[in-house]
């Protein structure tokens, strides 16, 4: 069990230190903005374990909502981060090749004082910042709404008759947990 635990840490470790890379070392220049970054990186790294155990202990269970929502938006924008990375491969040659045909030592240097590489990186955060927190946000408003119940007739030739009207209920992805509590799960049986 504790190589599970270990293994899990390593894991979110590395997810984390690639969030930092993409979104605080990448899109912002060195000074307070980036020592924030970085603040923020370490805490939400930290945040995870903490809601894990401290929801699971009932010692923290105001860690929820934050560090549930967080590791949500983590896995999002590691995705979209990752398919990123793609084109984000592509577009750096050229961006070099750009920069060594306009004599900047630099290769991402623009005459106008722009880096692209820092315009890439900026631009990639912010799509896959927004992406991920739509997207999140999206689930949670469906998480947290009603149920929606679907009512489907299915004839079956060779159903005895005693079974005849015979109901069947499946549930599936309620959410029951500690954002939601039981409550979630009673109410609408319509």
């Amino acid at each position: 069990m504790l190589g599970f635990v270990a293994l899990i840490l390593a894991v979110l470790g590395l997810i984390h230190l690639y969030l930092w890379k993409r979104l605080v070392r990448d899109p912002i220049r060195p000074g307070w903005r980036r020592r924030i970054g970085d603040l923020a990186a370490v805490l939400l790294a930290v945040l995870i374990p903490a809601t894990l155990i401290g929801t699971r202990t009932g010692d923290a269970e105001w860690l929820a909502w934050p560090g549930y929502l967080w590791l949500a938006v983590m896995f999002y924008l590691f995705v979209i981060l990752a398919v990123l990375e793609v084109p984000r491969l592509v577009a750096t040659p050229v961006v070099r090749r750009k920069g060594r045909t306009q004599g900047t030592v630099d290769a991402a240097a623009d005459p106008s004082g722009i880096d692209r590489r820092l315009l890439l990186a900026r631009s990639a955060a912010i799509f896959a910042g927004l992406t991920a927190a739509g997207i999140t946000g999206y689930g949670v408003r469906t998480a947290l709404g009603p149920p929606r119940l679907h009512r489907v007739q299915i004839p079956l030739a060779k159903l005895p008759p005693a079974l005849d009207g015979t109901r069947l209920a499946v549930v599936a992805d309620i959410h029951i947990g500690p954002l939601t509590g039981s409550h979630h799960a009673v109410g609408s049986s319509t």
